[in-house]
This record gives C-alpha cells, sequence and structure tokens, in this order.
C-alpha cells in the first residue's frame, strides 16, 4: 500500500459527511472506516468541529477536542511500503521509454483509424454501386 492507515469512527449519532482532496466520505453512526492516515486525520477534525458546533447549538459542553480526537481516531497501522528511490538518470531514461512505447502506440492507433475510415468509404461506396 502507499500510505499509512488509521481507523476513523463517526462517534456522532447522526451521518457524517466529509471531504478531502474533492472527494466526499460518507459515514453512518458509529461507523469506522479504514482510511490513509492523513485522510482520517482531516476528516476527524472536520467531525470535531460539527460535534463543538452541535453541542454548543444546543447549550451542552462540546468537551475537550483532544478527547473527541481520541475517541475518532483509532491507532495509526503502518501499511504504506518503501517506495523504491530511483537516481534522476533512472527516471529521465524510463521516461524516454515511455515517450518511445507512448509514441508507438499513437501511430498504432492512428493507423487503426485510417483503417477504419477507408473500410466505412468501401462500405459507402458499394452500398452506393
Amino acid at each position: 500500500m502507499k500510505y499509512n492507515t488509521t481507523p476513523i469512527t463517526n462517534i456522532d449519532d447522526e451521518v457524517f459527511i466529509g471531504g478531502f482532496a474533492g472527494v466526499e466520505f460518507r459515514f453512518e453512526p458509529k461507523e469506522t472506516r479504514n482510511l490513509p492516515t492523513d485522510v482520517s486525520k482531516h476528516l476527524a477534525e472536520h467531525l470535531i468541529k460539527k460535534l463543538t458546533s452541535k453541542a454548543k447549538g444546543k447549550k451542552e459542553d462540546p468537551g475537550d477536542p483532544g478527547a473527541l480526537k481520541g475517541e475518532i481516531l483509532g491507532e495509526e497501522i503502518m501499511t504504506a511500503e518503501a517506495v523504491e528511490q530511483i537516481s534522476f538518470k533512472e527516471e529521465v531514461d524510463k521516461h524516454e521509454k515511455d515517450f518511445k512505447e507512448w509514441q508507438e502506440k499513437k501511430k498504432r492507433d492512428e493507423i487503426l483509424n485510417k483503417d477504419r475510415a477507408l473500410e466505412n468509404a468501401n462500405k459507402e461506396e458499394q452500398k452506393n454501386d
């Protein structure tokens, strides 16, 4: 896996919807999900804001945000795998290789498109005869 994992639990009795990097995450009440750590921490902050705002609206003590965070987030699980480090020269070599493959694929696609166009033109010509 690319990321470490941190469980996050919606400790509220209502649905919680939070967002991260343009992606929406919906949690049913008491639902726990195992998400990348950065996502879990970000969503936890939003859930804490929701809970404290909700409590203040009801004139209740919202509780200590640090304690809420402890209830919401589980222990981080080290699931990230080491990423292979390559030199800049290796990156450039890989880029050139990938570009060559992309160029060849593009050329094949263009040939296929021309073949299809000729085939369609021949079919139209046969219909008109």
